[in-house]
């Protein structure tokens, strides 16, 4: 018969291994997703390896929508990092083999609506 002992520490074991493994699949899965403390955190940065560049298809696909209001858009973005007319610019930093600055452009009407969702480069 194994003791008790012996039971407590098999348990421990599995459920370490199970916490572990939980851990490495979701930070796989998320790995890039918008996190809005990251894209908050890199306001006014001019890294070119920016994080920001990461999380841009999650925020287009899952978060950012025509139609929404200004106020909604920048409760979830802060701050755009330069605004020229009706374009709302958010650094995205570099890529590897680039020479040019990307930015998500956000384009608003006269009203303070979300028209548009495009990338750019400078």
């Amino acid at each position: 018969m194994i003791s008790s002992k012996t039971w407590i520490l098999v348990l421990s074991g599995m459920i370490a291994v199970a916490v572990i493994a939980s851990c490495g699949m979701e930070s796989s899965s998320t790995a890039n997703g918008f996190n809005q403390k990251t894209w908050k955190a890199m306001y006014g940065s001019l890294e070119f390896d920016n994080p920001r560049a990461k999380m841009v298809m999650d925020l287009k696909e899952n978060h950012l929508k025509p139609g929404m209001p200004q106020s909604q858009v920048e409760a979830l973005l802060g701050k755009a990092d330069r605004i020229l007319n009706n374009r709302h610019l958010y650094r995205l930093g570099m890529g590897k083999f680039s020479v040019d600055y990307s930015f998500l452009a956000l384009i608003y009407d006269d009203m303070g609506t979300l028209r548009q969702i495009a990338s750019t480069r400078s």
